[in-house]
């Protein structure tokens, strides 16, 4: 019987966040994604490695020492890095160079490769405001009302509202109450 064929290792999105490690807090070490040994895309120009909850990243780029082959361990990275001011490896609190865990708190380990052309992002333009409602000249308006389930009022259209430049008075009545 022939060796099974091993799967080509993943291959890090680019310009995307590619969660790689986690914990629940739980004490029961890390879970780690799909395998030790990652790709990157060829246009890659910047890899960095992050814990999300606490905020604490580490990046490399193209050309400096910690700069992995197109196939690498992010773990064999990190250890390369070392420790970061008593943060652990690369200083994001991913494990010390004795190799403890925080696996006590929740963490989530992740990795962005930015390449040399970053992706564009779409932008949308905003909604234009619709203008305020306009009070009727000599006729009453509902501005708000309730249906007596102590479940707050429901309001009209808007808070601002435009008045006619010809108005001299405006009266708010309570229309159950006289």
């Amino acid at each position: 019987t022939p060796a099974p064929t091993p799967s080509p290792p993943p291959t890090l999105a680019d310009d995307a966040w590619t969660r790689w490690a986690w914990t629940d807090g739980s004490r029961m070490n890390y879970v780690h994604g799909v395998g030790a040994v990652w790709e990157r895309s060829e246009d890659a120009v910047a890899i960095t490695f992050r814990n999300r909850e606490e905020g604490e990243s580490f990046t490399t780029v193209k050309g400096d020492a910690y700069w992995p082959a197109a196939s690498f361990n992010i773990d064999a990275v990190l250890r390369a890095v070392g420790d970061r001011s008593g943060k652990g490896l690369a200083g994001i609190f991913y494990k010390t160079e004795s190799g403890h865990e925080w696996d006590y708190w929740t963490n989530t380990f992740e990795v962005f490769v930015e390449t040399a052309e970053p992706t564009p992002v779409p932008v949308t333009p905003a909604p234009t405001p619709s203008p305020p409602p306009t009070l009727a000249d000599d006729a009453w308006t509902r501005w708000a009302w309730t249906d007596g389930s102590r479940m707050n009022y429901v309001h009209g259209v808007g808070a601002v509202w435009e008045r006619s430049e010809d108005a001299v008075a405006i009266t708010f009545r309570n229309r159950e109450e006289g």
